[in-house]
């Protein structure tokens, strides 16, 4: 049985009326902190309906490494790179649709990973992704090996981040949060944690991705290379102790690159990483959402949990630049604009801090069309009926290049 949204908030609210917050009301059907989608309409586990959240929906046809879906949402076709994990509203160059003959076990559907290939692989190979229910596997699966093998060639990390609060909580530094310690070497974990602004807080308690991204990084610090399985770990963890001890709720995104030069990124909700190779954009995460308006959040209220998030694992080379940001840097950057940013030969500082105040200037400007107003627009949020405008918000940005 499929629920209604409304049916579906109306169970949520049984078990709390704060058990999803967001950054505006928006109404009682849809008051939940927008989906910040980056330059790309919905994930493919983002376009499902709230009883099927990690189900694949049913492909309209391809075109090379190109799939076309339809966003139940909007009724609007979208196209999606099975290979880079980029998606548009509009046909990309070339694509020439033609009616799929696999059906969606083939390509792993309803998330179900790849059983049969090798996390620790030392082969270069495409990017893996997995949707949420992949996680369902996690409790009975142990990690791929049981030691990650260091490559005989480990890359040189050199990292830099940024934090910008929304211009009306600079007194207070804003609700993003972010874990880089400073290191050189392999393995590197981080994260990013991007603050509901809607949700309910307590005057006396911290903050929710502070704590989170405080206690997330107690327990991965020294703690040598991660699996994915270890990313959820660590991170469910964290969740428990800021369910105690904390107030609000947040989006995560963590990732670990490994001596054997693998990242792996673990993301619950709308923050992204964007991995870019040769000026190009290689690979991004999945955001995963309920749906319009509902990204997957941790809160003490809420029923999301990491074991539910997206997955993805990537071989990295020299010269890769890693982009990791909350929605503040992808609602309002193009993905093409941020390779150019993260191209120009600059360190990760001067790119990370180019970059978050790039999102920041076109987040102000009230008559341009951003990754975010075209889908507000879709979805007749109030404010963007004509498609337009930037989304003034937290940024927070990591930089990475190996």
């Amino acid at each position: 049985m499929k629920l209604s949204p409304l049916a579906f908030l109306l169970i949520v609210a049984s078990v709390s009326p704060h058990s999803f917050m967001s950054k505006a009301f928006v109404s009682p059907v849809s008051s939940f902190r927008t989906i910040r989608a980056g330059d790309r309409p919905p994930s493919l586990s983002s376009s499902t309906s709230p009883t099927s959240l990690h189900a694949k929906p049913q492909s309209l046809g391809k075109s090379g490494d190109w799939e076309v879906f339809l966003d139940p949402t909007s009724n609007q076709k979208y196209y999606f790179n099975m290979k880079t994990g980029a998606s548009e509203w509009t046909p990309p160059l070339g694509f020439k649709e033609e009616k799929s003959t696999k059906d969606a076990t083939a390509k792993g559907g309803f998330g179900l990973p790849n059983l049969f290939s090798s996390e620790a692989d030392n082969k270069p190979s495409k990017p893996t992704y997995t949707d949420g229910a992949s996680s369902l596997f996690s409790s009975v699966l142990g990690p791929p090996s049981s030691k990650i093998t260091p490559s005989s060639t480990p890359l040189t990390p050199l990292s830099s981040s940024i934090n910008l609060p929304h211009p009306e909580k600079l007194s207070w530094g804003g609700e993003d949060a972010l874990y880089l310690p400073s290191t050189s070497s392999l393995p590197l974990t981080f994260g990013v944690f991007d603050g509901v602004s809607g949700a309910e807080k307590a005057n006396d308690l911290i903050l929710y991705s502070r704590m989170l991204s405080n206690e997330f990084g107690k327990r991965v610090v020294g703690k040598g290379s991660l699996h994915l399985k270890n990313l959820s770990e660590r991170l469910t963890e964290a969740a428990e102790v800021a369910d105690e001890k904390a107030t609000g709720a947040t989006t995560a995104l963590v990732a670990s690159i490994s001596t054997d030069n693998t990242l792996r990124v673990l993301s619950l909700g709308d923050c992204s990483l964007l991995l870019i190779r040769s000026s190009k954009p290689y690979a991004q995460t999945k955001d995963i959402s309920h749906y319009f308006d509902c990204p997957y959040q941790l809160g003490d209220v809420s029923p999301d949990r990491p074991k539910d998030g997206t997955t993805m694992t990537v071989k990295l080379v020299e010269g890769d630049v890693l982009v990791c940001g909350s929605d503040g840097v992808f609602d309002n950057l193009r993905v093409s604009r941020i390779c150019e940013l993260g191209s120009d030969g600059g360190t990760p500082e001067k790119i990370a801090k180019g970059i978050a105040e790039e999102a920041r200037k076109i987040s102000l400007i009230e008559t341009i069309e951003t990754p975010y107003s075209v889908l507000a627009g879709k979805n007749k949020v109030e404010g963007y009926e004509n498609g337009l405008g930037g989304k003034v918000d937290d940024i927070c940005c990591v930089v990475i290049k190996v």
